[in-house]
Parts: structure tokens; C-alpha cells; sequence
């Protein structure tokens, strides 16, 4: 149902709010974030950043990450590692080093399981080669220049944000004007040559206003095609087949599938569609489909198998691409091969060309053929539809007229001939037959041309589309931005047309080729109004789906550390209170456990059960996704000392028909008694209307789900009671959700047929974690050991004084109570586990600048426990995790100042022990560490 926007109303609301804005005193308000965009969390610490290279500060710390892919028949994980990073590391004492990282490592690790040694220095030598080429000043004006492989470019949150930028960078600026051009140039097949320029002014102190423009091309022109050259295999000429392939947006659906009525084929500018000759194919369930050897079915399959394979909602698996067909095929190396191949030279029969051997007299027979007496193409499920065109060779502008209803997806590939192919086989010739012997050696170019929006099944949208055949070449962006600050009211704005630039293939002998511009237009509008002791703001954005499509300038850096991509652990400083919160697995956490916390608070938007700020994916850091619009509106209080917001959000998909439609109440409040005793408490209440936005981001969308409606309540509590040297600490945090409509589980398997799995309404599940730990710390400073010891006069004993030890005993348990849905078991269960961890620590001072330290977690005949609880089924596989541990590490720490910054070099062992408390016959991890470590500690 369209929604109607009332233009008398808009204006009267907007005359208002800016009269409230005049009229009421401004004070301060607090520094809240609530946005729903991702620039607004505390990680862009530097809205202009103007250095280049390597930082100290942001040096990253890899860990090996073990996480759980999937679930063997006996109940058991199966289980992958990778490695992943933080710009953050611990000493192996558990103290948290600000942010910095270890520069030199060197172990030795003798273990039960077998002897290795490491030795790591491959960020030394980026420490300590910090090289600016040139900066100056003169008159009014300072000027900064820069080449190298590492220079961190930042222009605005949707044009560039670039970590390792390879290149040359300018900085010119005066008092209230900066501009900055950067430029890549590049060589050799494919270059990618990048240009820009930012440009930034202030207005009176109060705004802000700049301009960006950024260029990225294959080559150095636009529609330039040289990539295509490939080298010395590269494109012989132009595509001589081309596949218009129909699929399913929505393959899950079992319902009314997409169809074609009708394609009309346009040849540069002429309807040659009765000349041009045409095939049609269809392949059910192509998940599934069987490859063929000499027309024999055999047990191996075009995509590889793990028993039945199904990928969970392959739509939402497509991510960027917006077809899952495309998604599946770039997947596997070979499925190009095994569906379009018309040789047999690399094994490689292509199935779509299989002759119909129940029909052996029709030559042009094909097992695949598609049935076309009902005048439509319908494809269901994972279903494809495919037509096969012939190109003439003369084509510079390929065009297809397409009749299409319904959850339409298309997709063009096209087979490009190599030089290294000796020649064309004919029409007329069979595939899979001598007359394609060494003719069949091409470059597959698959991108997505068209996509319905919604999930329409009823035919409503019957339409003639248009789709063009043509490579990307390059893209142009433009940006406006600007920021205002005054007297409390903040607001943050952009606007950016992104043209992507495409031409009809050709090689780089020939020219002609049709040019073709695709534009998409991306803006955001953030407004906040601090009035004292209340405040209100918002947000208004549209990101549509082909925004930066194709290819962007701004990085997947989600922890803003010198290297792109890779898990968000432990992310900064969720609740603002000078201190980083950590999140760490058991292959990251520091080997001693005792200063950090899992149980953390923070907002979660999209409701996938990971905090916002806390959250990682492949896609690059737009502040808002691609595919989306909407708006968030909220109102903040400040009522006997705390803060209280309420707020609505409305951001709905623009092509994929998901909407998330939200209310939410959010209480926070700290406070501090008598100088002995904190406490703080933070609460959320959400009313979700509605929950099947669907998420291009990777590793980011939750539970899939139906329109939903549940409540869902998160409450976070801690407290601190500290005297002298004792400290006591108690956080909780408790989860609640009441569903009121069914929801969609993961999908189950019968008759390769995807089947929905409701879980039942009314549904009521919960959650309760909670961290509780104390410690006391008894100093020594410069106190007597040994006395002087004189015998008839004669000092036989010197006197023997401690300079300074420190003894700490430690002890931490944490809890975690959860509900969940078990579909192999159709009910819900109840899962605890907890964990205590006995600590002590001794550390005595050798000399000033170096110590001996030893730790020890887990105690004899005290040891750590790690203890797992299921009810219901199971539980004889939950108890295979319960261990007891013992972990000793002693060290010597010598602390050094470099350039502003504390080095510490760390000589010693760490031990550890661990016990099963029900073996059955596996081996008991452990081992014994010798290191040799160096490592930065940053500055607050």
C-alpha cells in the first residue's frame, strides 16, 4: 500500500521544529550517539586525516579464530580457523596495552601435541620507517606531499576512505580553506587508475561546506577496454555468444516463478531478432544438476556437494552481486565450464549443449531444451532459464527487449573468444564434437542486468525491460557535503551522483564499441538539537542499489586499523567510559582473563543479536547500506540525571521488498556514592513491527524472518564497590522477546524441495549474562627483608631491602543462562555455562625500568572450571566441552620510551594445562611457550 505524504504538513512540522529551535535556551547535552549510521560510533576518531604510512597506535595483533561451520550427524561442530586481528593487544599478564600491537615476536612452543617455533617481525620494520617526503609553510599557507603504499586517505563518509592507498597524495590548506588531490596511476593489463580531489571550506566559523570528486578507470580513459586483453590470452574478438539467463529473485519461494514472454534482439540499433539465431534452455533445480560424461549420468554434481546442497536463502547469499545464479557460479572455478562448454578437450562437457539422446535424429536436439509451446519461460525456486544468442561479428551495441513479469532476476554472460584459439567453429556444428576441437577456448564475463522490485507473484508488473551487453569500464562520482554547528544544533549532510561508465566490448585492434552511463544518486541528512535538558533529532537517508555497485573507494575497515578487512575484535570503547571494551573467543582472549568482559550493552538496530558497533563484514563502510531508505526520529531527556530516548526508525529495502519498522525507549544512567561505590544501569525497549530487511552486508543479518512483531527488552547493570586496594565487580546483562507471529527458521531438505520450518507464535525466549569478580592488591615498597646481621662487631649479613612488590590475588566467575528453538527437536531448551577463573599474580620490581612477574590461573587443587549445562537432549555432548585448566606464565618486562611511546620487551614462559572432564581418549591440550616479545603501548 503506497503511503501519502502530505506536503502542507511536512512544511508546517518543518516550520515548527526550527521556531522550537529559536526559541528555547541551548545547553549541554551529552554525547549520545543514537544514529542509526554506522559514521556515527566512535571509530573515526579524525574527520580529516592528513598522514600517510604506518601508526604506531594502530598496530595490528593477529589471532588464529576457530569458528563452527556446520554439524556432524553425531551431534559434534565442525569447526575452521583463520586468522583475524585487533588494533589492541594484552600483555600474556592480561594487562590491556592501549592501543598498539606487537612489533617482534619470537616463541618456541613444546607442547603435548607436538613441538613448533614462530617468530614474527614483519611489522618492525613499518615501525620504525615513518618517511614523509616533504611539508612546508609559508605565509598563511602549509602544503603536505606524499608517495608510497600505505597513505590513509579520508574524504568524506560516501566517496573515500581509503587505509592503504598506493599512490600520490597533496595536502594544501590555509585557515579556512583545504584541498587535497590524489592520484594512482597504474600499468600493465586491467590498471585501475585512480583520481581525486577534495575540497573543504568554513563559513564563519559555523559551517562547513566542501566538494569531492573521484575518478577510477580501467586504463586511462574512460570506456576504455584494454583489460580485456588479458595478457597474451586476451580477447580474439568480439563476444560471439552472449547467454540471457533468467532466475528467481526470491528462489526460496516456491510459489509463481519469473517469467519471459517475449525478448525482442537489438543489433547496433536494428530489431534483428528473426536473424539473429536463438536457443532456449531449462535447467530444474540447478543446485543439483548432475554433470554428464559421454552422455552418462554419473554421482558428481555442476556445484560441490556436502550432502544436499542448498544454499540457506541463496538471494540473500548474493550480497553485492543481487544474483544468486552469479553468486553460485563465481563460487566454484569450473561451473562456467560445466554449463556452457562446447568441447570435450578439458573434461569439461558443458551440460546446457547435451544432445536429447532419446532423439538422436534431431541434431539440434538438446537435453535441456526448453519446452516453448506455452509462449512463457517460468523459473521456480533454483530454477534457470537460459538463451543462447549468436553474435555477428560486426556487433558494437548488443541490446535485448525482454516481456517479463513477476520476482524477475537476468542475468548476461558472455563467451569471449582468446587469442589462443586457432579458430570458430560454425553454427551448425555439434557441440561436444570434433568441429570444437581447440575452438573453445574463451573468457566468461557474467554481470546482473536487471532485478523486479519487491517479490511481485501475481503478474502485476508485466513490463518491457530493457538490457544492454556491455563491460564496466570506470566510474565518476561528485559530492556536495557540508556541516553545521550552532548553538547546540548539529547537522550533517551529503549528496553524490555515482556514474558508472560501460562500453560494448571490443578488442583493443578494433573501436566502435557502444558507450553506456548507469547514474544513481546517494544523500543523508543527520540533524541533532541539543536544547539542555532535552533534545530531539534525526535522520533521513537513500542509498539506492546501484550506488558504488560496481566498484567504491571506501574500504571494509570496520576497526580503522592499518589493514583492510578482517574481524572487528574487540572494537573500541562501546560505553564511552575511557576504557576498551573486549569481546573475546577463547583463541583470543589474553592468557590472563581477568580484565576483560564479554557482557557488554550497546544498540543493535538490526536486531541480529551482535551490537552494532560491535559487528564485521566484506562490504565496504558506507554509512548507510546500499538498497536502503528511510528515516530514524528521537527525542532525548535528561530527568534526574540520567538519559532517556525515544526514538522510531523506518528503513525499508528499495528493490529486495524487507522493511524493518521499530520503536524503542532506551534508559541510561551512572552514578557514583561516597567515593566507594559505582553503579550504572542501561535499558532498551523495542517494539519491532516489522523485521525482514534484508542485508547486503555479510556476516551481519540475523534469523531471517517473516513481517515480524515481538517486544524485546535488554537490560545491562553493573556496579563497583572499591576501598583502597579491593575491588568488587558485578555486571548483568539480561535479554527478553515475545513474539506475537510465527518465524521462519532455517530451511529443511525433502525431495530436494526447500521447506519452511515455523516456529511456533507467542514464543517467549530469554537470556542472562553476568560477569562477577574481585580482587585485592597488598603492596610492598622500599620495606626492609633482611636486617643488618653483625656478629662481635663484623656485619656478616648486608641488609636487604624489597623496592617495590606487588602481591594480587584474583578471582572472577561469569554466568550465562540463554533459551533457543531446537528444530531437530521441536521445543525449546535451556543452555548455561560458566566459568571461574582462581588468579594470582606477584610482580617485584628488579631494577626501575624492570620487572619479574609471574601469574599463575587456576590453582593446585583449585583449577579453572569450564562448565556447559543443556537440559532436554544432549547433554552427553555438551559435557564433551567441560575442561579444568591451569595456566602459569613468568616473565621479565623491561619498559622503554621510543619516540613518545612505551616499548616493552617481555623475556619468558607461559604454561598451560588442560583437562577434560571426560576425555573419552582424546588428547589433553597443552603446552609449554618460550618468548620473546616486543610490544607498543600507546597513550590515553
Amino acid at each position: 500500500m503506497k503511503r501519502i505524504c502530505h506536503v502542507k504538513k511536512l512544511i508546517g512540522s518543518a516550520a515548527f521544529l526550527g521556531l522550537t529551535m529559536m526559541l528555547f535556551p541551548q545547553m549541554s547535552f551529552g554525547q549520545g550517539q543514537g544514529f542509526v549510521s554506522r559514521e556515527y560510533r566512535p571509530r573515526w576518531f579524525q574527520e580529516y586525516e592528513n598522514y600517510g604510512s604506518y601508526d604506531l597506535r594502530k598496530s595490528p595483533t593477529y589471532f588464529d579464530e576457530t569458528y563452527v561451520t556446520g554439524r556432524r550427524a553425531d551431534g559434534s561442530s565442525m569447526t575452521q580457523t583463520r586468522q583475524v586481528m585487533s588494533r589492541v593487544s594484552y600483555d600474556p599478564f592480561g594487562n590491556f596495552l592501549l592501543p598498539g600491537g606487537t612489533i617482534y615476536n619470537m616463541q618456541w612452543d613444546q607442547s603435548r601435541l607436538g613441538t613448533s617455533s614462530a617468530f614474527d617481525g614483519t611489522y618492525a620494520p613499518n615501525v620504525f620507517n615513518n618517511l614523509m617526503i616533504s611539508s612546508d609553510e609559508f605565509s598563511n599557507w602549509q602544503t603536505r606531499f606524499m608517495i608510497g603504499t600505505t597513505i590513509r586517505a579520508y574524504f568524506t563518509p560516501s566517496t573515500l576512505k581509503m587505509t592503504n592507498f598506493n599512490g600520490i597524495r597533496w595536502d594544501a590548506s590555509t585557515r579556512k580553506n583545504s584541498i587535497t588531490l590524489l592520484a594512482q596511476p597504474s600499468s600493465g593489463v586491467a590498471a585501475i587508475t585512480t583520481l581525486g580531489a577534495h575540497w573543504q571550506s568554513i563559513l564563519g566559523d559555523k559551517l562547513k561546506v566542501g566538494g569531492t570528486f573521484i575518478s577510477r578507470q580501467r586504463g586511462t580513459l574512460a570506456y576504455n577496454n584494454a583489460d580485456i586483453d588479458n595478457g597474451n590470452a586476451g580477447m580474439r574478438d568480439t563476444p560471439r555468444y552472449i547467454y540471457l539467463v533468467l532466475s528467481d529473485g526470491s528462489p526460496q519461494d516456491l510459489d509463481n516463478g519469473p517469467r519471459i514472454y517475449k525478448i525482442q534482439t537489438i543489433i547496433n540499433g536494428a530489431d534483428l531478432t528473426s536473424q539473429v539465431p536463438m536457443r532456449v534452455f531449462k535447467i530444474k533445480d540447478l543446485l543439483n544438476s548432475k554433470r554428464y560424461y559421454s552422455g552418462a549420468f554419473q554421482q558428481q554434481y555442476v556445484f560441490p556437494r556436502s550432502g544436499d546442497f542448498i544454499p540457506y536463502r541463496p538471494e540473500d547469499q548474493a550480497m553485492n552481486s543481487d544474483s544468486w545464479f552469479l553468486g553460485a557460479m563465481n563460487s566454484n572455478t569450473n561451473a562456467y565450464s560445466n554449463l556452457f562448454s562446447k568441447t570435450t578437450d578439458t573434461n569439461f562437457y558443458g551440460i546446457l549443449n547435451l544432445q536429447d539422446f532419446s532423439n538422436p535424429t534431431d541434431p539440434s536436439g538438446r537435453y535441456f531444451a526448453a519446452d516453448m509451446s506455452q509462449g512463457y519461460q517460468e523459473a521456480t525456486g533454483d530454477d534457470v532459464v537460459i538463451y543462447e544468442f549468436m553474435i555477428p561479428q560486426e556487433a558494437r551495441d548488443v541490446k535485448f527487449k525482454v516481456l517479463a513479469a513477476n520476482d524477475y532476476c537476468i542475468d548476461l554472460v558472455a563467451a569471449m573468444y582468446r587469442f589462443t584459439q586457432v579458430g570458430e567453429a560454425k553454427w551448425e556444428d555439434q557441440p561436444l564434437s570434433p568441429a570444437y576441437a581447440s575452438k573453445w577456448s574463451v573468457l566468461y564475463d557474467g554481470r546482473n542486468v536487471a532485478k523486479a522490485k519487491g517479490n511481485v507473484k501475481d503478474y502485476s508488473n508485466q513490463e518491457w525491460i530493457t538490457v544492454a551487453y556491455n563491460r564496466w569500464t570506470g566510474w565518476n562520482q561528485y559530492g556536495l557535503d557540508a556541516q553545521f554547528n550552532w548553538r547546540g544544533l548539529k547537522i550533517n549532510g551529503e549528496i553524490n551522483e555515482y556514474n558508472a561508465l560501460f562500453s560494448y566490448p571490443v578488442n583493443e585492434h578494433l573501436s566502435g564499441g557502444a558507450h553506456y552511463k548507469e547514474t544513481a544518486r546517494a544523500w543523508f541528512v543527520n540533524l541533532e538539537q541539543d536544547l539542555g535538558s532535552w533534545g530531539f533529532g534525526g535522520e533521513l537517508f537513500n542509498y539506492p542499489r546501484n550506488f558504488q555497485r560496481y566498484q567504491t573507494s571506501i574500504d571494509d575497515n570496520d576497526d580503522n586499523n592499518n589493514t583492510v578487512g578482517g574481524t572487528e575484535y574487540p572494537g573500541l570503547d562501546t560505553d564511552w567510559d575511557m576504557s576498551v571494551d573486549t569481546v573475546f573467543n577463547d583463541n583470543t582472549k589474553p592468557f590472563l582473563t581477568y580484565y576483560y568482559d564479554n557482557v557488554v550493552y550497546g544498540d543493535d538496530f538490526n536486531h541480529n543479536g551482535t551490537i552494532d558497533q560491535r559487528e564485521n563484514d566484506s562490504a565496504s563502510d558506507l554509512p548507510y547500506e546500499r538498497d536502503s531508505k528511510g528515516n530514524h526520529l528521537f527525542v532525548k531527556v535528561k530527568p534526574y540525571g540520567s538519559l532517556v530516548t525515544f526514538g522510531r526508525y523506518d528503513i525499508q529495502n528499495t528493490y529486495r521488498d524487507g522493511r524493518n519498522l521499530t520503536n524503542y525507549a532506551k534508559l541510561e544512567k551512572f552514578m557514583n556514592y561516597s567515593n566507594f561505590i559505582e553503579y550504572g544501569w542501561q535499558n532498551r525497549v523495542e517494539r519491532v513491527l516489522r523485521d525482514d530487511f534484508k542485508s547486503n552486508r555479510w556476516g551481519v543479518s540475523g534469523t531471517y524472518t517473516i513481517p515480524a512483531d515481538y517486544w524485546k527488552n535488554t537490560s545491562f547493570f553493573t556496579t563497583h564497590v572499591y576501598k583502597n586496594d579491593w575491588n568488587l565487580i558485578n555486571t548483568f546483562l539480561f535479554t527478553y522477546s515475545k513474539g506475537y507471529n510465527p518465524t521462519i527458521a532455517p530451511f529443511t531438505l525433502m525431495d530436494h524441495q526447500q521447506v519452511l520450518n515455523p516456529v511456533k507464535p507467542s514464543r517467549v525466549s530469554w537470556s542472562l549474562g553476568s560477569t562477577h569478580k574481585t580482587d585485592w592488591t597488598y603492596k610492598i615498597a622500599d620495606a626492609r627483608l633482611i636486617p643488618d646481621i653483625y656478629i662481635g662487631g663484623y656485619r656478616i649479613i648486608k641488609e636487604k631491602r624489597i623496592k617495590e612488590l606487588k602481591f594480587q590475588p584474583m578471582l572472577k566467575l561469569t554466568n550465562s543462562f540463554a533459551t533457543a528453538y531446537s528444530l531437530r527437536e521441536d521445543l525449546f531448551y535451556t543452555r548455561q555455562s560458566y566459568n571461574l577463573y582462581p588468579i594470582i599474580r606477584v610482580d617485584y620490581r628488579v631494577a626501575p625500568n624492570t620487572l619479574f612477574r609471574c601469574g599463575f590461573q587456576g590453582l593446585p587443587g583449585f583449577p579453572e572450571l569450564n562448565r556447559v549445562v543443556r537440559e532436554n537432549q544432549y547433554d552427553d555432548y555438551s559435557i564433551l566441552n567441560e575442561y579444568n585448566n591451569q595456566r602459569l606464565v613468568v616473565a621479565f618486562e623491561n619498559r622503554t620510551l621510543y619516540q613518545g611511546f612505551n616499548l616493552l620487551v617481555m623475556m619468558g614462559v607461559r604454561k598451560n594445562k588442560q583437562t577434560w572432564l571426560d576425555s573419552r581418549g582424546r588428547k589433553e591440550p597443552g603446552q609449554t611457550e618460550y618468548f620473546i616479545q616486543v610490544q607498543s603501548e600507546g597513550v590515553k
